[in-house]
């Protein structure tokens, strides 16, 4: 929870998590790690960061590189040239182009929560002028909301769970069929 972490949401948030997404958890957990799939989101209405790996067959060095990713975030180092880019490839993604039905539905998901064509346009100009002492200060309060507090869910394999250490409460919610 970074709001509870003393977090004040900010669009360079949705910069440091692409970052993460693309380039921090890309290669440690798919890549290295040879999970199928592996992702990070922030839940803006909860200030919940969620980490995310699918098929993933090594839990524990993934657990691991989630709790390393705060620090990566806070040591990074680009060059101007790459925060542009960086920057370009954010606003991309916040406004894709999308077929009549999906347009539809994301209007009327953001009108249920109450987000504004203003609110958007104030998270777009905070994505254009993100700087990098704001991604490293994003790392910052992943560090002090991990240090907090964290909850850790696996849907997998009991051997998988097993391993984890400290040792996660078991709860097997599924039943054999």
């Amino acid at each position: 929870d970074l709001y509870h972490a003393g977090y004040t949401y900010h669009g360079s948030q949705f910069v440091a998590t692409r970052l993460l997404n693309n380039d921090f958890l890309w290669d440690r957990v798919r890549v290295q790690g040879g999970a199928y799939g592996a992702g990070c989101g922030f839940d803006r209405q909860h200030g919940t960061l969620v980490f995310t790996s699918y098929r993933d067959p090594r839990t524990v060095e993934t657990l691991n590189c989630y709790r390393e990713s705060a620090a990566w975030l806070q040591q990074l180092t680009m060059s101007v040239s790459d925060v542009e880019q960086t920057l370009i490839g954010a606003l991309g993604a916040m406004d894709p182009v999308r077929v009549p039905e999906t347009e539809g539905h994301s209007a009327l998901i953001r009108h249920l929560i109450g987000t504004t064509p203003e609110k958007r346009q104030q998270v777009r100009d905070e994505i254009r002028s993100t700087t990098l002492g704001q991604l490293n200060a994003f790392g910052e309060v992943m560090e002090t909301a991990l240090e907090q507090e964290s909850r850790i869910c696996i849907l997998g394999s009991r051997e998988g769970i097993e391993a984890v250490q400290p040792a996660l409460t078991m709860r097997e919610s599924l039943l054999e069929i």
